[in-house]
């Protein structure tokens, strides 16, 4: 009876331990979890979020400090405190880190492209300013940062009209050419030869632009262009795109891209509970998550980490983008041609940094599926 006991005792203990086990923990031995730091993370306005980030994730990414009009918002002024104080909180709590970004078609100051006069700037003097701020920020963090977006979003979201080659009409294809992305990555690499340098985009799933992202990394391999690998934005909704079409959509960019040595890595996730064009009404409606939508998000994120565990041996991470739903980007949203603020629940961590228990246990039953 006593050996009975001690081992029901002993099975009631693992299973009170599963069922406690972090976010980092659960996935340690499938890929790295992480998540994106908000200035409110960084100084302090967003109470136990710095705690809740070291006990669940692995990696960390800045949502802007790193971004150029935050590090240098006018010529040579460069500030990097926040961006400082990033690195310092993820070394002092072993978290990897994941850099974004350096060349965005946003949060890029004018002085980048035109002069004080208003002339546009020369090729040569853009590609100057470019290897500059790359070169400036990257030997400094040399070591400490694992990895960069080092260009973002380069491909237009009809790349199928989009010339050349699917490029968006940005300030950076304007003043540089085409070659913009290629110098962007060459700069990276001359900068920090032990870094990670990524290519990030989003809308994967569709054909016409996975098809130009493709293009364009095959392309910068071919010319030998220090690329490491791809972040694929996971900004999702309850039931868009159907879970079958991620699955395809991972299974083509593994297929092209891991024989060509790159990393995968999904970038930005959330998903959004909220119609795709929301009117004021269905916006406010859901300003606490009431149990349909709660079991609707659940079994969604259910879905997309069955397809990233089945996969994981090809995935480098997971990195949700911001910590709880209170601090999402996604609680401003446009409404009747306006950006206006709305009540969003993308994460797995609620308003007050709680776990969503539906959502972030079907997470973790996910990580202890297919061992």
């Amino acid at each position: 009876m006593r050996c009975l006991l001690l081992l029901l005792f002993v099975l009631l203990a693992s299973s009170q331990a599963a069922a406690q086990a972090t976010l980092r923990e659960a996935f340690a031995h499938r890929f790295v979890m992480g998540a994106t730091l908000g200035d409110d993370h960084l100084f302090g306005r967003a109470v136990g979020s710095l705690e809740l980030v070291k006990r669940e994730f692995a990696a960390v990414s800045p949502e802007n400090v790193l971004k150029w009009n935050r590090l240098q918002p006018r010529p040579g002024d460069f500030r990097f405190g926040p961006a400082d104080r990033f690195v310092d909180y993820a070394e002092q709590n072993n978290l990897r880190t994941l850099a974004h970004v350096f060349v965005w078609h946003k949060q890029t100051p004018d002085w980048v492209f035109a002069r004080p006069s208003g002339r546009r700037r020369s090729r040569d003097e853009v590609l100057v300013l470019l290897r500059e701020h790359i070169d400036r920020v990257m030997t400094r963090y040399r070591g400490r940062i694992d990895a960069y977006d080092v260009v973002n979003e380069a491909i237009a979201p009809d790349a199928a009209r989009a010339k050349p080659d699917g490029l968006r009409d940005t300030e950076w294809l304007r003043a540089i050419g085409p070659d913009y992305i290629e110098q962007a990555f060459r700069f990276a690499r001359a900068a920090d030869p032990g870094a990670e340098l990524l290519y990030n985009d989003y809308l994967f799933h569709d054909p016409a632009k996975r098809r130009a992202i493709l293009r364009l990394v095959k392309n910068l391999v071919r010319r030998g262009v220090p690329i490491d690998g791809v972040g694929v934005q996971g900004h999702y909704r309850l039931n868009d795109p159907p879970i079958e079409q991620i699955e395809a959509t991972l299974d083509e960019l593994i297929a092209e891209l891991r024989p060509l040595g790159l990393t995968i890595r999904i970038t930005e996730l959330d998903v959004n509970v909220l119609p795709r064009d929301p009117t004021r009404t269905q916006a406010l409606a859901l300003r606490t998550l009431d149990e349909a939508t709660t079991q609707e998000q659940a079994e969604r994120y259910a879905d997309l980490f069955r397809v990233f565990v089945e996969r994981s041996e090809h995935l480098e991470g997971v990195t949700f983008w911001g910590v709880g739903d209170g601090r999402s980007w996604l609680n401003r949203l446009e409404l009747e041609g306006k950006r206006r603020p709305v009540v969003n629940h993308p994460l797995l961590f609620d308003r007050k940094l709680q776990r969503k228990q539906p959502a972030y246990d079907a997470v973790i039953r996910a990580a202890r599926a297919n061992p």
